[in-house]
């Protein structure tokens, strides 16, 4: 598949998500009917909670259509298309396409939910966790404000880019990298066409039907953003987004940086080894790598795909080969999680300071 026409395959995802939605809200109503009366007797609320999901739906709907329209992203990339066909692919596609189209909506899914972690009030907790002990390592590291615009600071792995707009804020020249055009297509939305505080409404948690407590927790209502990107940055600050694959697009960067920010990152290479000697190519000497986020590697699972899954005890000796261990702790940190939820996942993070030597 050509870039342009995966491409067209992510928007034809957003696009699908109305009747996605509408065919699973229908399952459960469906489900519901399908038992006996006495039982439907006894859940009285329960066709208010169906409405009551095909209300947010629609919400959502709005939410996901302002992504779709702004989906123009880069110049070097060629993404326009024809919407009026794919609105016209999306909404032809039957019952029996809900679970071919099930790995593309999981990830839309899981973009919406990134809103409400990465640009809304509600993920402020989450941000704390792991965003601020790296904004705070960057400001102890680089105490003049006037000479931080100097300093070249990436995150790979950027996803909605609120981590690196965090850091153009304080004054670092500061470039994300993301791979996904989930991401990049939603991100662009955000930094780019949001122009005020809490522009919009978001039911980020109306996905869940398992692990629910009370029957108000999948309608908790988040606005984004929380606040409004074009309007928070210091004048003539370099911030930007580069759209590919980390280890292409910073192959021929030796040492071109003075900071490499990974957050949640690492753990996302087929060959990990890959990742850590590129960081020591693309970082100066005397440069700093900022490293928070948990080894749940992304290929492991994967069948017919390598995946070269180390302990933190042998990645640890990996990294000595070309970094020194400045500081080194562990930090708890949930992700995109939901702390209203039966199930809750934690990650006991190792956060470190790597100088390269």
């Amino acid at each position: 598949m050509n870039e342009q026409d995966h491409f067209s395959k992510i928007i034809r995802s957003f696009i699908f998500y109305p009747k996605y939605m509408s065919m699973w809200i229908d399952r459960l109503e469906d489900s519901f009917h399908h038992i006996p009366e006495k039982h439907q007797k006894l859940v009285p609320d329960f066709e208010r909670r169906i409405q009551n999901m095909r209300t947010a739906a629609s919400i959502n709907t709005d939410f996901v259509s302002n992504i779709v329209q702004s989906h123009q992203i880069f110049e070097n990339v060629e993404t326009t298309v024809d919407l009026e066909q794919l609105n016209t692919q999306a909404f032809n596609v039957g019952h029996e396409g809900f679970h071919a189209q099930g790995y593309d909506m999981d990830k839309v899914k899981s973009t919406l939910r990134q809103f409400m972690r990465d640009w809304s009030e509600e993920g402020k907790t989450e941000r704390d966790q792991c965003y601020k002990p790296i904004l705070d390592e960057l400001s102890a590291k680089f105490p003049e404000i006037s000479e931080r615009a100097k300093i070249r600071v990436l995150t790979p792995g950027a996803g909605l880019g609120r981590l690196t707009f965090e850091i153009a804020r304080l004054g670092f020249s500061s470039q994300g990298n993301e791979y996904s055009y989930f991401m990049l297509l939603a991100s662009n939305f955000i930094l780019n066409r949001c122009q005020r505080e809490k522009q919009f409404k978001l039911f980020p948690y109306l996905h869940a039907s398992s692990n629910v407590v009370h029957n108000g927790d999948p309608f908790r209502l988040v606005h984004i953003p929380d606040i409004a990107p074009a309007k928070n940055l210091p004048p003539n600050i370099e911030f930007s987004m580069a759209a590919g694959d980390f280890t292409e697009i910073y192959r021929n960067q030796k040492g071109e940086w003075d900071v490499v920010v990974t957050c949640f990152f690492i753990d996302t290479a087929k060959n990990i080894v890959e990742y850590i000697e590129l960081l020591s190519e693309m970082i100066k000497p005397g440069g700093v790598w900022i490293n928070l986020g948990p080894l749940l590697y992304h290929w492991a699972e994967i069948p017919g795909e390598f995946s070269v899954d180390l302990t933190y005890e042998q990645l640890r000796g990996v990294i000595k080969t070309w970094f020194r261990f400045e500081k080194e702790e562990s930090r708890v940190s949930s992700y995109v999680g939901d702390n209203l939820s039966m199930m809750r996942v934690l990650y006991n993070c190792p956060f470190f300071v790597a100088i390269r030597e």
